[in-house]
């Protein structure tokens, strides 16, 4: 029995909000497979490497797929195939389903081990006759050596600076090109101030905020970032998930800073008495002479109005008192908006959670006065 399935190159992807999704390579595109219900997975694995063009001797390749009717949640990951039996298990599936996606990801093969020697090194016989031959190509060859240390170890065709691995490294352009932001006419040129230059001008233009625009920061980042990865790690992931990383990341940071900027507003809109301050976050306690009993400070988020702080202020000291087992508390407030809410909590109802924790704190306490001055007593 013949069974077709649509196969696409990608790779997949976690997220937050969306959970688990896969994006679609375009260039690559998609392809359909024609496979018998007895196919075996290196079968599999051969047709997909033929209609892909991809080589495995380069790369690794992984085949996937999510039963999304099979799981009742976002978050639970794609089901990757590795056997004949797997193979089998995902047919029987697509036996009866519309349409399922075969999933086909690549991630290149480790990068060969360094400090093995060239087998153009060879130890000459120390009973050797030609000595000055053998002394010229050494220097020969420490000169060819010194004339490639300076280039990029990537793509040894320019000078491994900040500007060639940030725009023209052939891995940095892949990522620029994939990019929707603008990019020079010319290209970038070796010039890393001109570069930088042009970001700016992009940025400060007001008329050009667009995502791939606001994420210029973070695709720079991600591209110096994707090339200590294949230097340094050995492994080489997709240009297209370093793009979709940065975008990803600029948008979280400005939804972030919206909020933060939404607060402010907030805050600052606030009617203010003229007497207004904030409330001292600190007690002190002295004996007759002056010496210090108790003492504690705290810090305190802000509040809407005044009378939140000095309620929150109260509870905060009867609560110390409590713990310090204190028996006599007397409480004294230059604010007579919050004297009258704690001595007649009915008529205050929108602040009642906050009066009713006084109200239960006072209880603990054998003498609990409540004072109207311009300083607080314990």
């Amino acid at each position: 029995m013949k069974i077709n399935i649509y196969a696409s190159c990608g790779l997949w992807k976690s997220s937050m909000n969306n959970g688990w999704g896969f994006l679609v390579d375009e260039e690559k595109g998609g392809r359909l497979l024609t496979l018998d219900t007895s196919s075996s997975f290196e079968n599999l694995k051969a047709m997909v490497c033929e209609d892909f063009g991809i080589d495995v001797s380069m790369v690794n390749i992984e085949l996937s797929y999510l039963p999304s009717d099979l799981i009742n949640s976002i978050y639970s990951p794609h089901v990757i195939i590795t056997s004949d039996r797997q193979v089998r298990n995902f047919l029987t599936y697509v036996k009866n389903k519309a349409s399922t996606q075969l999933c086909v990801s690549t991630q290149a093969s480790n990068i060969a081990k360094e400090g093995t020697e060239s087998p153009n090194r060879e130890e000459a016989p120390m009973e050797s006759d030609d000595s000055s031959d053998m002394e010229s190509d050494d220097a020969a060859d420490m000169d060819s050596e010194e004339d490639v240390e300076g280039l990029c170890s990537l793509c040894q065709v320019e000078a491994e600076t900040i500007n060639h691995m940030l725009f023209r490294r052939t891995k940095a352009q892949e990522l620029w090109n994939l990019s929707l932001c603008p990019k020079p006419v010319q290209g970038f040129s070796m010039v890393l101030e001109e570069n930088v230059t042009f970001l700016f001008d992009v940025l400060d233009n007001r008329g050009n905020e667009t995502a791939s625009v606001r994420s210029l920061p973070w695709l720079m980042w991600n591209v110096w970032r994707n090339s200590n990865v294949i230097l340094y790690a050995a492994t080489q992931e997709s240009p297209l998930l370093w793009v979709h990383n940065a975008e990803e990341e600029a948008t979280l940071w400005l939804e972030v800073n919206k909020q933060v900027q939404c607060l402010t507003r907030q805050s600052s809109t606030l009617e203010v008495c003229e007497r207004w301050s904030p409330p001292l976050s600190a007690w002190i306690t002295r004996d007759y002479t002056g010496n210090v009993l108790f003492h504690e400070r705290d810090a305190f988020t802000p509040s809407a109005n005044r009378l939140i702080a000095e309620l929150r202020g109260i509870i905060w000291v009867l609560r110390s008192a409590r713990d310090l087992h204190f028996t006599s508390v007397s409480i004294a407030s230059d604010h007579l908006e919050t004297i009258e809410a704690i001595s007649a909590p009915s008529l205050w109802p929108r602040f009642r959670a906050l009066l009713e924790q006084i109200n239960s704190l006072g209880a603990f306490f054998v003498r609990y006065r409540l004072k109207s001055r311009k300083y607080t007593l314990i």
